[in-house]
């Protein structure tokens, strides 16, 4: 025999709590305490107390102002596991995602870094223009391994606006 927790109901409102073997029982006791219009609803999963509605299925809590919230639900230890095993595999699949976003990121920063070559490469006809392209490409790589963004030139840090500076006036470039 279990023993469950039933609330006695007359009128919509909760007149007693009772512990019972069964529903048979708990009806009957209802009944012969309340009426023929009394009845006996399962409320193990509830936090109910005298007082409290029952209505349309949902028990409510009456509030000072008068207004009334439903009763939390009570969830049983196996409801817990399986939303707390829910929620490990919802976390689970975001940090798949985020390091499959770190892959992409590492993957467009080798592009990056390639492209910046390229053009070094391709702009190297003079030591100016390698080492200007050097810097850029450091500032580049700067820029993705710290999330920095650099809208104008006085965003970029002073080392490296005075680095490309000082090249192009080594080589008598107007800056």
């Amino acid at each position: 025999m279990s023993n469950n927790i039933y609330a006695i109901i007359f009128e919509n409102v909760v007149k007693n709590v009772i512990i019972c073997d069964d529903y048979t029982l708990a009806n009957a006791l209802a009944r012969a305490s309340f009426g023929d219009n009394a009845f006996a609803v399962e409320s193990s999963r509830y936090a109910v107390g005298i007082g409290d509605l029952y209505e349309n299925g949902i028990f409510y809590r009456i509030l000072e102002d008068g207004s009334k919230i439903p009763v939390e639900y009570i969830p049983t230890e196996r409801e817990l596991f399986e939303e707390l095993n829910h929620k490990v595999v919802e976390i689970q699949n975001l940090l798949t995602d985020i390091y499959e976003l770190k892959l992409s990121m590492d993957y467009i920063f080798v592009l990056l870094k390639n492209t910046a070559a390229e053009i070094g490469n391709k702009l190297s006809v003079t030591p100016d223009m390698k080492s200007i392209s050097t810097v850029y490409a450091d500032l580049i790589e700067r820029s993705i391994k710290t999330d920095e963004t650099y809208k104008t030139i006085e965003d970029v840090p002073a080392s490296i606006r005075d680095s490309v500076k000082n090249i192009l006036i080594d080589r008598n470039i107007n800056v």
